[in-house]
């Protein structure tokens, strides 16, 4: 039980840190691209 708990965990923290890791990724191009666009 203790053991399932802890292995979901830890596939639950690897999803979230390749989400948020993706997201960054994406923010920085979306803020890179707004950027471009902004200053022509």
């Amino acid at each position: 039980m203790l053991r399932g708990l802890l292995k979901h965990t830890s596939l639950m923290k690897l999803f979230f840190y390749n989400f948020m890791k993706n997201y960054s990724i994406n923010f920085m191009q979306a803020t890179q691209v707004c950027g471009d666009l902004c200053h022509g």
